[in-house]
C-alpha cells in the first residue's frame, strides 16, 4: 500500500466547495428565501465545466475570518429586512459552529424580489 501525494490546492478547492454547499443549504432553509442567484459568468462556468457550482455564493478568506457574500431572491410575502438579518445570523452561527473558523462578515445581496 503506497502513500498518495495529496495536492493541497485540490483539497482546498474541495473544502471551499463543501462550505459553499453547506451555506447554500443554510440559506435555502430560511423562510422568505426562494433561491440563490448567480451571475452570467458563474452560469456559463458551470455549464462549460459540467460541474455543479453553488450559484450566488462567494467566499473570501481574510486573516480575521471568512467573508461570505450571498446573492438571493426573496419572497415579497416575508419582511425583507428581517429575512436578510436572519440569514446573516444563521449562516454566521452555523458555519462557526460546524467548521470552527470565525466568520468576519456575511453580506446578503438581494438581487430579486418575487411576488410569491
Amino acid at each position: 500500500m503506497g502513500l498518495e501525494l495529496i495536492n493541497p490546492l485540490e483539497t482546498w478547492h474541495k473544502a471551499d466547495r463543501t462550505l459553499k454547499e453547506l451555506i447554500h443549504l443554510l440559506v435555502c432553509e430560511v423562510n422568505g428565501v426562494l433561491y440563490t442567484v448567480s451571475n452570467i459568468r458563474e452560469t456559463l462556468f458551470g455549464i462549460a465545466c459540467s460541474k455543479r457550482v453553488e450559484k450566488g455564493i462567494t467566499l473570501s478568506y481574510e486573516e480575521t475570518g471568512i467573508v461570505v457574500r450571498i446573492k438571493v431572491a426573496l419572497s415579497l410575502c416575508f419582511p425583507i429586512l428581517e429575512t436578510c438579518c436572519f440569514v446573516q445570523e444563521h449562516v454566521k452561527k452555523e458555519v462557526e459552529t460546524m467548521i470552527g473558523m470565525p466568520v468576519q462578515a456575511v453580506h446578503v445581496h438581494v438581487v430579486r424580489v418575487v411576488k410569491k
